[in-house]
């Protein structure tokens, strides 16, 4: 049925373009961070250096990033460098559970931060992520680094050098990774990190 355009004029003066009724609107959507990849703002302070993204029953096969952070020269260890970490879920999406801020409410539930130890190595326990349902990206994670006194900035993401989706391109980046599982069915990759690939 259709109304006519006397009907709407109606509505809107009465209801829905009253001022209050758009500020209700805006109200119930929460701000969003400007910079839409960063995390280190909203890290806890109290951090190891291992993360566990995600419950232990989170579907999906078991993957285990392990690597160490250096400075520039490639030899001197980073330490209590702040590491954030997001990815999707075995469907390729960023998934909420409910209770998300910040950039929980685009990054989703699968997300973490830790701080590299005395000899800048790091721990992520997760799971392997799937790539995006329109296929469009390959699998990968998201990693942030934020030196201390440092400004936070991205790094290119680890992904999968046994993904089909891997472009040229892709397995010419740093991030490419080599998983292997062992006898337990859990993938291990390790992935090495500058601070000097740092990107902001």
């Amino acid at each position: 049925m259709r109304y006519p355009i006397s009907f709407w004029l109606l509505l809107c003066a009465t209801v829905a373009c009253r001022p209050e009724a758009r500020a209700q609107n805006t109200q119930s959507q929460p701000a969003l961070p400007v910079c839409e990849w960063c995390g280190a703002a909203e890290a806890p302070t109290e951090l190891g250096h291992t993360l566990r993204l995600g419950a232990p029953k989170e579907p999906g096969e078991r993957l285990v990033v392990t690597g160490r952070v250096f400075e520039a020269d490639a030899r001197t260890p980073a330490a209590d460098v702040l590491l954030y970490a997001y990815q999707t879920d075995i469907t390729g999406e960023y998934p909420r559970r409910g209770g998300e801020t910040g950039n929980g409410l685009r990054h989703g539930a699968l997300r973490g931060w830790l701080r590299t130890d005395s000899d800048g190595r790091y721990r992520i326990e997760t799971i392997r992520p799937a790539p995006y349902r329109d296929r469009s990206t390959a699998a990968h994670i998201h990693l942030t680094l934020t030196p201390p006194g440092d400004a936070e900035g991205w790094l290119d993401d680890p992904v999968f050098s046994d993904d089909p989706l891997l472009s040229a391109r892709d397995r010419d980046d740093r991030g490419v990774v080599m998983p292997q599982r062992d006898a337990q069915g859990v993938w291990h990759v390790v992935r090495t990190l500058l601070l000097s690939e740092i990107r902001r």
